[in-house]
């Protein structure tokens, strides 16, 4: 993954902050085709967590001017999704039958792996 690292440490903190999950799991997967850059040189990475999806998590990684009356945890994933968008990346809320999984890409690094 290219970006400064201490965003990408607060990428992960955001997420992981407003999931309010007893169990989160962070994987690489293929991104879903509608969220694919053409030139394919981006990370896709999921966060799920065993928490619910709340309603509003789709409207709020679509939103542009949010609301100041969000609780902390939207803050934290508005927050989250500001960072992602800063480095060149995106967010994603997936479907799932279980919990919430929100997808993360990111620009692939062109440096030593």
């Amino acid at each position: 993954m290219r970006g400064n690292p201490i965003v990408i440490e607060q990428i992960f903190l955001g997420l992981l902050l407003c999931a309010r999950a007893r169990q989160v799991t962070v994987q690489s997967a293929e991104a879903p085709r509608e969220s694919r850059a053409s030139d394919a040189t981006q990370v896709y990475l999921r966060v799920l967590t065993d928490a619910p999806t709340d309603s509003q998590l789709g409207e709020l990684l679509l939103e542009t001017a949010p609301s100041a009356l969000l609780d902390a945890s939207a803050h934290d994933l508005l927050a989250a999704r500001e960072a992602v968008e800063s480095q060149g990346g995106a967010l994603i809320l997936e479907e799932t039958s279980v919990g919430t999984c929100i997808g993360l890409s990111l620009p692939r690094s062109e440096g030593p792996r």
